[in-house]
């Protein structure tokens, strides 16, 4: 073999382990970077996204009552959450407001929230009665809690 071309194959194969170890160097440095920003969201609740829309108050988050069912209650998927909440809410909404009110809500997100609010008290009942059925224990926490601190604010 020339000595030459053995030169050759030696830089090409030293110049592969290299990379190589480069390569697994870097790896190792994301994969640090990536716990360290991992475990920094779980301390800092920023890992909520397992818990996402389970709060009462988040799930009417800027929403509008058009856009309140087709959001949360897909048709192949009716969860807990659409058949026990969102539905009685939209029942109550739909029974005690006008269409022209409806539309008048559609822009000012304050007081949908509020109209929302005041029928999560109205329909507290039905609410209950179908998360108990459907043990839907987590939401259920959820309107306890928020009925507590709203009650007393909202009439019916």
């Amino acid at each position: 073999m020339d000595p030459i071309a053995f030169l050759y194959l030696a830089l090409v194969i030293l110049a592969i382990i290299i990379i190589v170890k480069v390569v697994k160097f870097i790896v190792k440095i994301i994969g640090v970077i990536v716990v360290v920003i991992v475990v920094y969201l779980f301390f800092n609740g920023g890992l909520d996204v397992l818990k996402q829309y389970s709060d009462l108050e988040t799930i009417f988050v800027n929403t509008t009552l058009e856009n309140l069912k087709a959001d949360l209650c897909k048709e192949k998927e009716r969860s807990i959450k659409c058949e026990c909440i969102v539905m009685p809410v939209y029942q109550d909404l739909t029974k005690r407001l006008t269409k022209e009110e409806i539309a008048t809500f559609s822009v000012d997100k304050d007081a949908i929230a509020k109209q929302i609010k005041i029928s999560l008290v109205n329909q507290q009942n039905e609410i209950r009665h179908c998360l108990i059925q459907k043990k839907g224990k987590e939401y259920m926490e959820d309107l306890e809690q928020f009925l507590k601190k709203n009650s007393d604010k909202l009439s019916k």
